[in-house]
C-alpha cells in the first residue's frame, strides 16, 4: 500500500508556499538567490542566473563534476566560470549508520561550505538501495541481488525490500531529517531521493536480465505494481518534505518483471518501454511543476538504440528541467557528440565523467552557453 496519497494541487495554496519559501531563504542568506562569482562577467553564463518559475531556488546549469567538488584549476577558464558545479553522493549507510538516531553529516556539511565559498549548485544524490544502513536492512528486510555482467561494483549484493512499506517508512523518516537541515540552504538546488534503487542511483534500473533477481524480487512480493508506487510515492515523499529544493530524477527503459528476455527491438517495443517512465515523469510535473527536474545518466556519442531514442523524446516533449549525465570516460565514445546530443534534447545541465579534466577547456566551457540558454527557454514559457 503506498506510503503517502498524493497531494491535491491548488495554485493559490502553492503560491503562498512560494512565497513563505522565498521569503525563508532570503532570511538565511540575506538574498533569495546566491551571490555570483566575483570572477564572473555580467555576460557570462552563470549556475545561478535561472530560477524555476514559481520555485525558491534556481536550477542547476551548467556542466557538472559527478564525482565531487572540482579541483581550483576547473572552476574557471579565460576569466569565466568553467564548471558551474557538483554532485554530493551521500550513502545512507554513511549519515546514519548505528539507527534512526544517529545522523552524521559532516561530510555532507564540509562539502556544501566549498560550494558556498567558490559559489557553485549542488545536486545532492542520496542512495539508499545497497547502501542501505544495515539495522534498516535488517529491520524492512532484504533480497540478494546479482549484478549484472556490464556492472561497476559488487556481484552480488543485499537489496532491502524497497517496495515494502516499512522500508519506505524509514527512508522518508531519514529524508525529512535532511530536509529539515538542508532544505534552506541555497547552495543546494537539487535532490536526487534514491529510495527506489539497487545499486546505482537509476531506480528504473533493476537487473532483471538476471533470473535470479527476478525470482528474489517476486518471492518478496516485489511486481511492476509495487514498483510503480514506490516511484510515485518517491516524488509524494519529495514534496511533502521539500519546499525550495527541486527533486532530479533518472529514467531510463522500464525493465517490467513480466516481461524479460524479449529480443523485440522494434519501434513498437521501443515506444512501449517508455510508457511507464512517462506515466512516473508525468505524476512528478503534476506534484512538484517546475520544481520536478527529469534526468538520464546514459548519454554516449552515439545512439543507444531506439529505446533510449523513445525516451529522450519523451522526455524533451514534457518541457521540462533536464538534467544529462555521460557515460563513463571509458564508454562515452566522442565526448563533444556527448555534450552535443544532451544539449539537443533539451538539458540544462550535465554531469561529467572523471577524466574531464584532461578535455580542451575552451570547447568544454562553450557548452556552459548552450545550457544557460536551454534554461532560459524553460524559464520564459
Amino acid at each position: 500500500m503506498p506510503i503517502l496519497s498524493p497531494r491535491p494541487r491548488r495554485a493559490a495554496v502553492l503560491a503562498v508556499l512560494t512565497a513563505l519559501a522565498v521569503l525563508g531563504l532570503a532570511a538565511c542568506s540575506g538574498s533569495s538567490t546566491p551571490p555570483t562569482r566575483t570572477s564572473s562577467s555580467s555576460s557570462s553564463p552563470s549556475s545561478s542566473a535561472t530560477a524555476a518559475p514559481g520555485s525558491g531556488k534556481p536550477w542547476v546549469v551548467g556542466v557538472m563534476d559527478r564525482k565531487g567538488p572540482p579541483d581550483a584549476s576547473e572552476l574557471t577558464y579565460d576569466g569565466k566560470p568553467l564548471v558551474q558545479g557538483f554532485v554530493i553522493q551521500v550513502l545512507w549507510k554513511d549519515v546514519q549508520p548505528t539507527g534512526p538516531d544517529s545522523f552524521d553529516t559532516s561530510k555532507i556539511d564540509q562539502q556544501l561550505a566549498f560550494a558556498k565559498a567558490h559559489d557553485l549548485a549542488v545536486r545532492m544524490r542520496v542512495y539508499a538501495g545497497y547502501n542501505s544502513p544495515a539495522w534498516v536492512l535488517q529491520s524492512a528486510g532484504s533480497v540478494t541481488w546479482q549484478g549484472t555482467a556490464n556492472d561497476a561494483g559488487p556481484t552480488s549484493y543485499p537489496v532491502p525490500v524497497f517496495w515494502g512499506s516499512r522500508f519506505q517508512q524509514l527512508f522518508q523518516q531519514f529524508d525529512a531529517k535532511l530536509a529539515a537541515k538542508y532544505d534552506g540552504d541555497p547552495q543546494l538546488r537539487e535532490l536526487v531521493p534514491g529510495m527506489c534503487i539497487t545499486n546505482f542511483a537509476e531506480p528504473f534500473q533493476r537487473q532483471f536480465s538476471e533470473k535470479a533477481n527476478v525470482a528474489s524480487a517476486s518471492g518478496k512480493g516485489y511486481s511492476d505494481a509495487t514498483d510503480q508506487a514506490c516511484l510515485k510515492n518517491t516524488v509524494s515523499m519529495f514534496a511533502k518534505d521539500w519546499r525550495t529544493t527541486n527533486m532530479a530524477m533518472a529514467f531510463n527503459p522500464y525493465q517490467s518483471l513480466t516481461k524479460q528476455g524479449s529480443n523485440d527491438k522494434s519501434e513498437a517495443s521501443a515506444q512501449a518501454s517508455v510508457q511507464v517512465p512517462e506515466q512516473i515523469a508525468k505524476y512528478c510535473v503534476s506534484e512538484l511543476g517546475p520544481r520536478c527536474v527529469l534526468g538520464n545518466n546514459s548519454m554516449k556519442g552515439n545512439t543507444r538504440g531506439k529505446a533510449y531514442d523513445a525516451l529522450y523524446t519523451m522526455l524533451q516533449g514534457l518541457h521540462q528541467p533536464l538534467y544529462i549525465q555521460t557515460a563513463s570516460n571509458a564508454k562515452i565514445q566522442d565526448w563533444q557528440a556527448a555534450l552535443t546530443n544532451s544539449v539537443e534534447v533539451g538539458a540544462i545541465s550535465i554531469e561529467l565523467p572523471d577524466g574531464y579534466q584532461k578535455w580542451d577547456k575552451a570547447t568544454l566551457q562553450s557548452y556552459d552557453a548552450k545550457l544557460q540558454a536551454n534554461a532560459d527557454k524553460l524559464s520564459t514559457t
